[in-house]
Order: C-alpha cells, then structure tokens, then sequence
C-alpha cells in the first residue's frame, strides 16, 4: 500500500513539472518567429522585429492587442523573458497581401516605373508596410496612385535620385578634372615647341656666326 502511495505521488510530481513543458510551444520568440515566417502568421500579428538587435529579443506587434492575447502567447514559449509587445494596425498577412498585389500589377512596368518591392517597420515600429521603389521620373504619379489604393500600408521611395545625382556629379567632376588635364597638355606643348625653337634659332645663328668666322 505505502508502495501504492509513493509511486502515485512520484506521477502526480512528474506530472505537474511536465505540464509547463508541454504547455510551451517554442523554446523561446526566436523559435516561434521562425515558425511563423515558415508556415504563415497568425491573423491578428502585424509582424515581429528585434528591438537591440539580438535575434531572441523581440518585439511582436498586435491587431487589438490585449493582456490575455498577450499572455496566451508567453505561455507558448519556455523562455518568454525578453519578449515584448506593441500595437499594429494591418496584419502581416494583409501586408504580404498587398505587396504580392503591387508585385503582380505594378512591377516591371516602365508605366510606374517600379524597380523593386519589400517589406519593412516603418520609421516609428508601429506596423510593416510595404516598400516600393520606383524611378525619379515616374515617382510622383506612382506614390499618387499606390497612396490613394493602399494608404499608409505602402511607402514608396525613390533610391535611385542619390545615385543619379552622384552620377551626375561624378560625371562633371570628371568632365572638369578632363578639361584641366586638356588645358596643361596645351600649355606643356606650346612650351616645349617655344623652347624647340629657341634651340634650333640659337644653333643655326651659332652656325652662321662659324661659317662667316671661317671666312
């Protein structure tokens, strides 16, 4: 009977310090993350980032963030020490959404303009939206028509102004640095023929002076 009783307790024991364990998911938010990114987010996560840059600290982001839902999602992982939360406005899945829509309608098209397409926080961490680069002379009709479609759920950019810019100024640089190098080469070789010249005066007079000395 006292064998009975012990092994009873020992199962009840083990069985309590299981339950924690399999009540965790993922070991901790990096796991969880990873497998959101493989198998898709839940509806109500607006996206996930690190906030010092560590890969286990991070940052999920809400749809009608709550304490409970917030909870739910500790409870799902070991270590949920360095987890934290904030607001979103658009899930993740509506953001892939709307980026695989913009891929689909706009890109690769000299109409818009558009050269390339991402997903990124925005400037404030509050929510993803969708990055989209379009050329400087199709940028203000672009931005237009993807702002007015899609609100504040797409940023669009212009990368490439800098580099045309730097071109630019690359290119007058060396057009400046090439007209300096023309302008040296002139004056070098009006030199150069002026003292040619001057040699060949100061020999033939020198032979001259000889020839009438000889006489």
């Amino acid at each position: 009977m006292k064998r009975s009783a012990a092994l009873l307790l020992i199962l009840i024991l083990a069985a309590s310090l299981c339950a924690p364990a399999l009540a965790a998911q993922y070991q901790d938010a990096n796991w969880m993350y990873a497998d959101w990114e493989l198998n898709g987010y839940p509806d109500d996560v607006g996206g996930v980032y690190s906030y010092d840059g560590d890969a286990t600290h991070l940052c999920v982001l809400l749809v009608d963030r709550t304490p409970e839902r917030e909870e739910e999602i500790r409870t799902s992982l070991e270590d949920s020490e360095t987890l934290r939360f904030g607001d979103a406005t658009h899930s993740y899945a509506d953001v892939l959404a709307v980026r695989d829509e913009i891929e689909a309608s706009y890109a690769g098209s000299e109409q818009f303009g558009v050269v390339g397409i991402g997903v990124t926080v925005n400037d404030a961490k509050s929510d993803f939206v969708v990055s989209v680069d379009v050329t400087a002379d199709r940028y203000e009709e672009t931005s237009a028509l993807l702002s007015e479609k899609y609100g504040d759920a797409v940023k669009v950019i212009c990368s490439e102004t800098a580099e045309q810019l730097a071109d630019v100024s690359t290119g007058e640089d060396q057009a400046q640095t090439g007209s300096k190098d023309n302008k040296g080469t002139i004056i070098y070789m009006v030199v150069y023929l002026g003292l040619f010249l001057a040699v060949c005066v100061f020999l033939f007079l020198r032979r001259k002076k000889r020839s009438e000395e000889r006489k």
